[in-house]
């Protein structure tokens, strides 16, 4: 212990806990680069496109971490190949964020269900009434869940609209016929099947006008219903409703209107016969965030004042709604509410949720490596997303952003700058410090952009 403490002093030793080391990374282009990387602070990571710093933070750092990860877990064993990097100390298990990574289609996927504040709220709902309601059928959180059967409006299934076919988009002339039509749906591939079903099971010419085929035939290719009322595969509505929910178009063909069953609630009415503070589960999930926090805050503070012997159990859940509420207020996404599907929201929105949903997670000390994050934001956009990066480092991860954006470089805490320029002439760090400090830097084509010397269209 005596030779130790000859060595490494207690700030030497919290200095190097508080810091990655990346030690003769040779990957690509990479010249057997060794870098420092605080963890403590907001890192950005700069240089002309392929310099060789997404090889860097991506290939070497990121991939490094998640296989040190898999393996320490025992699901991954010990890699064979070459990982491009003699040694890595400091290492933390590794998020990727790259570009379009938190985009997603599925129009089912909505707020509430990212946050998984729909799901809390249903618990909350369900235990208030198994208390205040013994004697009836317990309800759990599916009984408010629009994906559930036991909750869902069956009218709908839990969409909240209903379709109906817009006939002046799929039968724009009196002589369409049965391929036209499905071509005017953008439906080609599905029409293939019909084009021999329909000629074998009804024996009629395919190539007439759709308006000139017996109505039985008609309501078969549409809605999938044979003469006898029987619904089967394969109708026109069930494919472009189907195209609907993964994102597709469908030429403006399928009309939504508001379900009649539901009133665009999605949930059933047995759900909405239940009240909490006079609102039913569906009237919650529908307003907005800002408003939503302060109803449970009310709520909260009246159930805490009551003496209820039903409280504690209310309160469990209250607790995770508020938190993942204030989040959601934190980076301004005050104003969505919880049935806003995640296809409809902005770069910007999506972004900024997808953080909310790092920063309300229960792990620290994560590594999260984030590539080119404000491409397409606006500067407003922009200095909200850098505001979530330094809240997520505050928790005590390791962030690093590899960016050409200025704001956001201006905004760094620590610069690592690689090049100087891309290809065989790229793969060195060239500079690490402050923003200041890289304007300052003759060998970056970076710091000579920002501070005027040069132009550099690299660099938004």
């Amino acid at each position: 212990m005596q030779g130790a403490k000859e060595y490494y002093t207690r700030a030497e030793v919290e200095f190097a806990m508080n810091k990655i080391e990346i030690h003769g990374a040779s990957l690509h282009n990479l010249r057997n680069v060794s870098v420092s990387i605080p963890k403590n602070r907001l890192v950005v990571v700069t240089g002309v496109s392929g310099s060789g710093k997404s090889s860097l933070m991506f290939d070497v750092l990121y991939e490094s971490g998640r296989r040190a990860y898999l393996q320490a877990i025992g699901a991954m064993s010990a890699p064979g190949s070459d990982s491009g990097v003699q040694r890595i100390d400091g290492l933390q298990p590794a998020v990727a964020v790259r570009q379009g990574a938190i985009r997603q289609s599925n129009p089912r996927s909505v707020v509430g269900t990212r946050t998984r504040l729909l799901h809390y709220i249903g618990l909350l709902y369900a235990t208030v009434h198994n208390f205040l309601e013994p004697d009836t059928l317990p309800m759990t959180a599916s009984h408010f869940s629009f994906n559930s059967p036991l909750g869902m409006c069956l009218q709908c299934e839990g969409q909240g609209v209903e379709y109906t076919f817009d006939f002046t988009v799929l039968l724009p002339e009196p002589s369409t016929n049965l391929f036209e039509l499905y071509r005017n749906a953008c439906c080609e591939t599905a029409c293939r099947y019909m084009m021999r079903l329909v000629p074998k099971k009804f024996a009629v010419d395919i190539n007439v006008p759709f308006v000139s085929l017996p109505p039985e035939v008609r309501e078969f290719i549409l809605y999938g219903t044979d003469p006898h009322g029987k619904a089967l595969a394969g109708g026109l509505i069930a494919q472009l409703r189907g195209r609907i929910r993964r994102g597709k178009s469908c030429n403006g063909a399928l009309k939504s209107t508001v379900c009649s069953g539901c009133n665009g609630y999605r949930i059933s009415d047995e759900a909405m016969q239940v009240t909490l503070q006079g609102k039913h589960f569906g009237e919650l999930a529908r307003m907005p965030v800002g408003e939503l926090h302060a109803h449970f805050s009310r709520y909260h503070a009246k159930i805490e004042n009551s003496g209820s012997p039903g409280n504690p159990a209310a309160l469990s859940y209250l607790k995770p709604i508020l938190q993942l509420l204030s989040q959601l207020v934190d980076v301004r996404l005050d104003y969505l509410n919880l049935y806003r599907a995640l296809p409809s929201l902005s770069g910007g929105e999506a972004r900024r949720l997808f953080l909310m949903s790092c920063l309300s997670s229960e792990m620290e000390s994560l590594l999260y490596v984030f590539d080119e994050p404000t491409a397409g934001l606006h500067e407003i956009e922009k200095k909200q997303l850098i505001e979530n990066f330094k809240l997520l480092k505050n928790k005590g991860n390791c962030v690093i952003v590899l960016e050409h954006d200025k704001q956001t470089i201006n905004a760094a805490e620590h610069i690592i700058d690689v090049g100087p320029y891309a290809g065989v002439e790229g793969g060195e760090i060239v500079f690490q410090g402050t923003p200041a400090g890289l304007k300052r830097c003759s060998q970056s084509v970076t710091g000579q952009y920002l501070s005027g010397k040069n132009r550099c269209p690299g660099v938004r």
